[in-house]
């Protein structure tokens, strides 16, 4: 042979040499020689036996193949697009036997050759250390004895070649240099792959994040994190999502690697799971946080209705406060530990603490104006506090006139009245039953402002009994009884 450098003038040519072939002595000697074999390939398997011998068959996986007689004392045979054997162990078995009955085995695995790395792609959290990955491509068998190697060579350096992991390689940063012209090799048995990446270190800047506290309201969450690696930019365009709400980017100022931010418009006692992930110029963004989980607090808001029992013969007024709870969200069982009442007259202000298991409140006031406010006390969360007016005592006031009802086709109660201009805050419909020998319990329901009607269906109500409908406007100033209404579902 001779070479040829850039197309100039060959090399002389080398000496001859000459092959007289192999001989096998004492046993067989079976080709090819090597333990690792391609697949798809057509591969001949040869037999030499030793001098005088004759070889009978060649099989393979116990399969007889037809002979071939290639000289003096040389058998084979011709095996077709080879295949990776679908057992555990890979390996082919190839026997040789002669006429005496004498067998020769050896084993072959089957591979494929290194596939071409695709996807190849290098990123920094702390512009210390560089990780770059890629998609290796078709899996191996974990038995499967082809073993690759990978190395990542950086072209623009002298540095020296960097052993890698099958898919990833980590190695230390060169100082100073921003260009990197990367280089990674795949070689087994069977042959080898390159694919090459080059990349600006500071475009590669990945952050990781850390979670550093999370603390949840009735309505919004506080959100802070670190991010890892002590990265000199005091900027991030940072990405939050929580549950399967739309991502919200927000640009944060880091303080000492703190970034912090606050998520309003989230619903009372409901559990969220919440995520982040940030960028040093947008294009590049970072791994999301693994999810962090919190539950808003609760919130409780009260109905709040009130009695008044007026005494003929003094200006003392028996107020009887009448409220209901509302919780809001499912997440926890929300405990109520007590209600505080408090209300105020003629610049005094009062106030007393009741059982959380009580409902009611009741208030001796005077003729004057009268401001209520009642608030569910919780162990965490908050309550809406609910406030309700008491008018001043008017003895000139004269009651409504009470009208009659007629029983619904739907075995209930419609009531009726006219809209009011002066009500701006809706309408309380109360309502009890007339002539039973036991006390009541008060009932009532809010109406929205721009409604003046309502149905109650018949299953709050009892036949033969009598009901009478109080219905109050809402103003500022407190509310006024409108309109009374009486009627039956059934006479008996």
């Amino acid at each position: 042979m001779r070479s040829f450098c850039h197309q100039t003038g060959p090399s002389p040519w080398s000496n001859w040499i000459t092959n007289h072939g192999t001989k096998a002595r004492d046993k067989f000697k079976i080709f090819p020689s090597q333990s690792v074999l391609k697949e798809g390939r057509n591969v001949m398997f040869c037999c030499v036996a030793p001098v005088g011998v004759n070889i009978t068959s060649i099989t393979l996986r116990d399969i007889t193949y037809p002979l071939l007689n290639i000289g003096d004392g040389v058998k084979a045979i011709l095996v077709s697009n080879l295949a990776i054997p679908t057992n555990l162990i890979k390996i082919l078995s190839v026997t040789c036997t002669d006429s005496a009955g004498k067998t020769s085995s050896v084993g072959k695995f089957v591979s494929f050759p290194p596939p071409k790395p695709r996807n190849l792609s290098c990123t920094t959290s702390d512009m210390i250390n560089i990780r770059c990955s890629w998609d290796p491509g078709r899996k191996r068998d974990q038995y499967d004895r082809n073993n690759q190697t990978q190395t990542l060579h950086i072209d623009n350096t002298d540095q020296a070649p960097i052993p890698c992991q099958s898919s990833s390689c980590i190695f230390p940063a060169v100082p100073q240099q921003e260009e990197y012209n990367i280089r990674v090799e795949v070689k087994d048995q069977l042959g080898e792959e390159m694919a090459t990446y080059s990349f600006n270190i500071s475009d590669r800047v990945s952050p990781v994040l850390e979670w550093d506290r999370v603390i949840p309201e009735v309505t919004e969450v506080s959100l802070s994190w670190t991010v890892l690696g002590n990265l000199t930019q005091n900027n991030f365009l940072c990405q939050v999502s929580v549950d399967a709400e739309t991502i919200r980017e927000l640009t944060l100022k880091s303080e000492n690697g703190l970034c912090k931010v606050r998520l309003e418009g989230l619903h009372p006692n409901m559990d969220y799971s919440a995520k982040a992930r940030c960028s040093v110029n947008g294009r590049l963004w970072g791994k999301w946080t693994w999810p962090v989980l919190f539950t808003t607090y609760p919130l409780v808001t009260l109905d709040l209705w009130r009695r008044i029992d007026y005494r003929s013969d003094t200006d003392i007024r028996r107020v009887t406060l009448l409220w209901k709870p509302h919780v809001f969200g499912r997440a926890t069982t929300v405990k109520i530990q007590a209600y505080t009442v408090k209300w105020s007259q003629e610049g005094q202000t009062l106030t007393e603490l009741k059982d959380s298991r009580q409902s009611q409140a009741d208030i001796s006031i005077g003729p004057k104006k009268c401001n209520f406010t009642i608030q569910a006390v919780l162990n965490k969360g908050s309550s809406i506090p609910a406030h309700i007016t008491i008018l001043p005592k008017d003895n000139s006031e004269i009651p409504p006139l009470k009208k009659s009802l007629n029983k619904t086709s739907a075995g209930g109660f419609s009531l009726w009245w006219d809209e009011r201009t002066s009500v701006t805050c809706g309408y309380t419909v109360e309502w009890c039953i007339l002539g039973g020998s036991a006390s009541c319990t008060l009932q009532w329901i809010k109406v929205p402002k721009g409604n003046n009607t309502l149905f109650l269906p018949p299953g709050h109500f009892k036949s033969g009994c009598r009901y009478s409908f109080n219905i109050y406007g809402c103003t500022e100033h407190g509310d006024k009884l409108l309109e009374i209404q009486t009627g039956y579902t059934q006479e008996l």
